[in-house]
């Protein structure tokens, strides 16, 4: 019984069909025919349905730190995408409060690019993407091209984005972390970027928080909702 776990696991793990087959089988027993079906879809549906690649990457993996020489690198967390179904009801639950055509949507910690190819589909102003690792940031740029998507991705520190340079002369602003980094960096980023954001709209989606905002020097953060390990707020100056 331990091998053949240990075998449907391994073939769990396969980035293909397979993979996929056999993860909605093991996860149906637990889940149901519609939960594991959502939980197959997430993990092995998406990249194979779009022909695109967001795996899981540990930070501490030699091909995640490939020429990362920032100091915020040891802040980092895992290359991990989000659930494409919360991703989904969180964009969908922000269009009550925006205007996504007067909107520039920012993910900190893009990752290989699932949330962005997945905010694409809203008619955002922009879409802006940072990612802190070399490798991950030329796979998210390659499904980026993969699927045409006008989306800009920055390599590099979310720290040291010129943030000025990329607002442009839109409205609104939503700001989208999946736990990218430490809540000190996050924080400081953000602050950051709220410096350059003059009298725009401003959103904040934090998924897997690992703090509540509600005041940081001279802004208010607004919570609007919360729902399965996240957290939607609206930014005031005050």
């Amino acid at each position: 019984m331990k091998n053949l776990k240990k075998i449907l696991r391994q073939l769990s793990s396969r980035p293909d069909i397979i993979g996929f087959s056999v993860t909605l089988i093991r996860f149906t027993r637990t889940l149901g025919p519609f939960g594991g079906l959502r939980h197959a879809w997430n993990s092995h549906g998406f990249d194979i349905w779009f022909g695109v690649d967001t795996l899981h990457v540990s930070k501490k993996s030699n091909f995640w730190g490939e020429g990362v020489k920032s100091k915020t690198k040891i802040n980092a967390t895992d290359s991990t995408s989000d659930n494409v179904y919360r991703v989904k009801k969180a964009l969908d639950n922000i269009g009550n409060h925006l205007d996504f055509n007067q909107t520039v949507f920012v993910d900190l910690g893009c990752g290989k690019g699932r949330t962005m190819m997945i905010a694409s589909r809203y008619p955002f102003y922009k879409i802006i993407g940072v990612e802190l690792s070399y490798n991950i940031a030329n796979i998210c740029k390659n499904n980026i091209q993969k699927k045409k998507l006008q989306c800009t991705l920055i390599q590099g520190s979310m720290t040291d984005v010129d943030w000025r340079s990329h607002l442009c002369d839109s409205k609104g602003l939503l700001i989208y972390a999946f736990n990218p980094t430490s809540a000190d960096v996050l924080t400081k980023t953000i602050l950051n970027i709220l410096s350059e954001s003059r009298d725009r709209e401003i959103y904040f989606i934090y998924t897997n928080p690992q703090k509540h905002f509600v005041k940081e020097k001279g802004y208010k953060f607004e919570i609007l909702s919360k729902y399965h390990s996240q957290e939607i707020y609206k930014i005031y100056k005050v």
